[in-house]
């Protein structure tokens, strides 16, 4: 992910030794090629903060399994989407970007911040915000309740630009059950259309140039 973000054309090896002599940590990760990289060393954040001072102040954290995985998936959508000219990504915040920001300017509670916000431009010139929740595994469906109810209240939400990611047609079936307890109890009305539901590996597909309208 790191290679290909960067856009280098050196060879993966050069790359490799280059993300060592930054002063990157890594670690081996069952599955990922080339491991799981991550920044150990606080001085390289400061470093960061001189190079990007636009950039949220960043800090370490304990690295747990879990996360990992979710990130790997989260890079996935990350670069599905941002590489896609249809969907036109003008911009994008990752879910620690938007934890690492002032409470005065997250516009979230930092338990409801959503795992990814993009703006895309629309063809008729104007932009729309987009949130992204990638679900792995199931929540309880009180939790889900709530998460619906947050953002039917919000004033920047608008049709399908609430979309959540799926790891599985299981959660996928779970997640339209509950939006329909919620929207049968009249708290949506025409607020429903908002939200959109994919299937992970459907994700893939549609962002590869396959019915990409359904996704956004």
């Amino acid at each position: 992910d790191l290679y290909i973000g960067s856009g280098s054309s050196a060879r993966r090896e050069t790359f490799r030794v280059s993300l060592y002599e930054y002063g990157l940590s890594r670690f081996s990760f069952y599955g990922v090629s080339g491991g799981v990289w991550y920044i150990e060393k606080p001085a390289i954040y400061e470093e960061l903060q001189r190079i990007f001072p636009q950039e949220p102040l960043y800090k370490n954290t304990k690295i747990h399994l879990n996360e990992v995985i979710h990130a790997l998936g989260m890079n996935t959508i990350h670069h599905r989407f941002i590489n896609n000219d249809r969907i036109n990504v003008q911009s994008w915040l990752s879910e620690y970007q938007i934890r690492a920001l002032p409470a005065s300017s997250r516009e979230f509670s930092y338990k409801k911040i959503p795992d990814a916000i993009l703006t895309r431009r629309l063809e008729d010139g104007s932009t729309q915000k987009c949130f992204i929740e990638y679900e792995r595994s199931l929540k309880s469906r009180e939790r889900y309740r709530n998460i619906f109810k947050s953002y039917a209240a919000r004033t920047d939400v608008t049709k399908g630009s609430v979309i959540f990611i799926c790891q599985s047609g299981i959660i996928k079936k779970e997640l339209l059950k509950v939006k329909q307890e919620v929207i049968g109890k009249g708290i949506f009305n025409e607020q429903e259309e908002v939200f959109q539901f994919i299937e992970f590996d459907q994700m893939r597909m549609r962002t590869e140039g396959v019915n990409v309208r359904e996704l956004v």
